[in-house]
C-alpha cells in the first residue's frame, strides 16, 4: 500500500524528533558538565590554558596568597599548557613601596664568576624571598650580557636581549641596555636576559628576535618577572620537566601566563635547570635537574634596615630585628664583622667576644653585661630567635671601639671603626 507524501513527510519528522529526545542529555547531567569543564580563557591570538574546576584565570589563585612579609604575597598555581599537560607555578608578589622592603641583586659568593645554589644565596643575606636571575657561562660562572650591581657596571657585554633592572624605589626597569648610551636614571641593579614577554598587557612572541633558538625555545621550566597595573613586581616560576613530571612552558605560553596574572609588562629570567624560587627558607619549587643548579646571580626580596660597615653593607644569615627601639643582629655575623673572637658557651647561654684587649660578656634574657669588669645595662637583652642568637647591634659596636649613626629617611645603619 502506498502512503501519501503528507503521511511520510510526518512520520520522518516524529522520527527525527524522537530520536533527538532519546539521545539529548537530562538538564541535570548537562549542569554537571557544565562544572566539570569550565570555558576555557581566550586572549587575542590563541587559547590560554585550561583551568581547575571553578577558576577563569590564574590570577584566582592570588586569592589563597599569604603574606609573609609586610608587602610581600607568595602563592601556587596549578591548572595546564596549551597540550593539556600539567602545569604547577609559584608566584611572589611585592608592594615596591612597602618601607624596608628592598629587591636586591646578589651574586654567587658575592664575585663575578662564583657560582653558588639560590638557597645559599639567599640565606647567607637574611632574604625573604628569592628566585633566579640572568643568564651565565656555566664553565666559567661570568654572566651572558651586562651586569650592574648597586650601580657599578661589573660586566659589559652588549646583547640585542632585554635587560631586566631595579631602579630606585624597587621600579622594574625592562628594556634593552648599552653602556654607550645615556645611562638610566636611578639604575640600581641589572642583568641580561629575555625575551620581552608582555608590553603594555599584550604577550610578546618575540624569542627568535631576540637571538634565542633550539631547546630555549621548547617548554622548559621558567623564570619571569613582570609589574601590574598596581606596581606591584610578580616573580614566577613553573616548574619543567622531571623524572615524574614532563611539562613546562614554552617562551610564548609563560607570555600569556604573565598577561593572565595581570602583568602589564613582563620578561624572562634564566630558565631551566636554573629555574629556582626561594621562599621563607626553602626551595618551593621542584628543581629541573633534581637538585638546586649553582647559578651566578639572583634577585633577592629583602625586608630588613640596612647596615653598614665602613661604608660596606653587611648582611646576616638572618634579618636585623627592631624591639622597642633597638636593633638586633646575630650574635656571630657582628662579631666576624668587626674581627672580634666570639665564644659561646652553651651551658651559660653566654657570648665572649674580645678585641684588642677589650672583652664583652652577654647573657641570653638578661639586661645585665659586662664590659671587662664593668657591669653596664642593656635596654634589650640579647635573645634567641629562630634557633639564632641575636644581640643589640648598637651596644656591641660601641663597646668594640666603632661608632654608630643610625639614618631616618631611608633607615640606614652605618658603623664606622
Amino acid at each position: 500500500m502506498k502512503l501519501p507524501f503528507t503521511r511520510i513527510s510526518i512520520l520522518l519528522i516524529l522520527s527525527a524528533v524522537f530520536s533527538t529526545f532519546l539521545y539529548l542529555p537530562s538538564l541535570k547531567a548537562q549542569e554537571q558538565a557544565t562544572e566539570k569543564t569550565p570555558p576555557p580563557l581566550i586572549w587575542p591570538g590563541g587559547q590560554l590554558v585550561r583551568f581547575q574546576p571553578g577558576a577563569k584565570s590564574f590570577a584566582d589563585s592570588a586569592t589563597a596568597a599569604k603574606e609573609i612579609a609586610p608587602g610581600v604575597k607568595y602563592y601556587s598555581l596549578v591548572g595546564r599548557n596549551w597540550d593539556d599537560e600539567p602545569l604547577r607555578g609559584y608566584v611572589v608578589e611585592i608592594n615596591p613601596s612597602q618601607r624596608l622592603l628592598e629587591v636586591y641583586l646578589a651574586m654567587g659568593g658575592d664575585n663575578l664568576g662564583q657560582l653558588e645554589t639560590l638557597s645559599q644565596i639567599a640565606k647567607r643575606h637574611g632574604a625573604v624571598a628569592a628566585v633566579n636571575g640572568g643568564f651565565f657561562n656555566s664553565s666559567s660562572g661570568f654572566p651572558i650580557g651586562t651586569l650592574i650591581k648597586d650601580g657599578q657596571l661589573l660586566n659589559n657585554e652588549n646583547l640585542l636581549r632585554t635587560a631586566v633592572g631595579i631602579k630606585e624605589n624597587n621600579q622594574l626597569f625592562l628594556g634593552y641596555y648599552s653602556s654607550a648610551q645615556e645611562s638610566i636614571p636611578n639604575l640600581k641593579h641589572l642583568v641580561t636576559a629575555g625575551p620581552l614577554l608582555v608590553l603594555e598587557g599584550q604577550p610578546l612572541w618575540q624569542g627568535v628576535v631576540e637571538g634565542f633558538r633550539g631547546s630555549i625555545l621548547k617548554r622548559a621550566a621558567r623564570t619571569a618577572v613582570g609589574v601590574n597595573k598596581q606596581g606591584h613586581l610578580l616573580f614566577v616560576v613553573v616548574d619543567g620537566s622531571q623524572k615524574d613530571f614532563k611539562t613546562g612552558l614554552s617562551l610564548e605560553e609563560m607570555a600569556y601566563l604573565m598577561v593572565d596574572l595581570g602583568a602589564q609588562s613582563a620578561a624572562a629570567l634564566d630558565g631551566g635547570g636554573s629555574s629556582a624560587i626561594w621562599v621563607k627558607d626553602k626551595i618551593v619549587n621542584r628543581p629541573s635537574d633534581g637538585k638546586e643548579r649553582k647559578i651566578a646571580n639572583a634577585f633577592l626580596i629583602l625586608h630588613q634596615v640596612p647596615v653598614y660597615l665602613n661604608e660596606k653593607r653587611l648582611f646576616f644569615n638572618a634579618p636585623p630585628e627592631t624591639e622597642k627601639g633597638r636593633v638586633l643582629v646575630p650574635l656571630r655575623g657582628i662579631f666576624e664583622a668587626l674581627r672580634a673572637k666570639v665564644d659561646w658557651d652553651q651551658s651559660t647561654a653566654t657570648v665572649t667576644a674580645v678585641l684588642e684587649g677589650q672583652a664583652i660578656f652577654l647573657t641570653v634574657g638578661k639586661k645585665q653585661a659586662l664590659i671587662n669588669d664593668q657591669k653596664v645595662w642593656l635596654d634589650v637583652p640579647p635573645q634567641i630567635r629562630a634557633g639564632r642568637t641575636m644581640v643589640p647591634l648598637r651596644f656591641v659596636s660601641e663597646a668594640l671601639g666603632a661608632k654608630v649613626i643610625w639614618q631616618n629617611n631611608p633607615p640606614a645603619i652605618f658603623i664606622n671603626k
